[in-house]
């Protein structure tokens, strides 16, 4: 039985889990022998389990050449802001929403986690003003993101600002606002 698009999309993510790019290479292989290579669902599975892989250069190639809806965008935005090229998550987040795409959770977590590594605080403080007009800005995840990025910025009052706005704090966002305090030589306030 020769494998097709839904084999491929359930197999890949299993290589993305576990860092195997070799035989994720062999099944890109295949994608393309089969003609399976111009699915969405299987080029955004073959994005990710190259990003995953750390191989992000290999995901933008796949990402260059194929369909591309939010996941795809989402997939790279967030692959690249855990890399020395976080600018690239920014640039792909405008060029997402020129291309009439919408924003979602994990499109804002990536770039403003990228805009954290960059320390590039104009463009977290406006990301930050458009999660709060359209009302992610009390998210879980979201809110845990501005935590970074304005303790790595040295803003903790900011930082202290969104601490006291999330409702139910997971150890994610007590841990960020305790290394905040830290970083700034603020102990006792740490200790608290």
């Amino acid at each position: 039985e020769t494998p097709n698009s839904v084999t491929f999309t359930n197999v890949l993510p299993a290589c993305a889990r576990q860092g195997l790019l070799h035989p994720g290479k062999e099944i890109h292989a295949r994608t393309i022998r089969t003609g399976s290579g111009n699915d969405l669902f299987v080029s955004n599975a073959l994005t990710d389990m190259y990003a995953k892989c750390g191989c992000l250069n290999l995901a933008q190639n796949v990402f260059n050449i194929s369909l591309r809806d939010e996941v795809s965008y989402n997939i790279l935005i967030v692959g690249y802001s855990q890399t020395s090229d976080s600018s690239k998550s920014l640039s792909l987040f405008l060029e997402m929403r020129l291309t009439g795409m919408t924003h979602d959770i994990v499109s804002f977590v990536g770039v403003v986690s990228a805009c954290a590594n960059l320390a590039a605080i104009k463009q977290g403080r406006e990301i930050h003003g458009l999660l709060v007009r359209k009302l992610f800005h009390t998210h879980l995840f979201i809110a845990n993101s501005l935590l970074d990025f304005y303790t790595k910025c040295g803003q903790i009052e900011i930082a202290s600002k969104v601490f006291d706005q999330i409702q139910i704090k997971d150890v994610a966002s007590w841990n960020t606002m305790i290394l905040g305090y830290g970083m700034l030589g603020e102990l006792n306030t740490a200790i608290n």
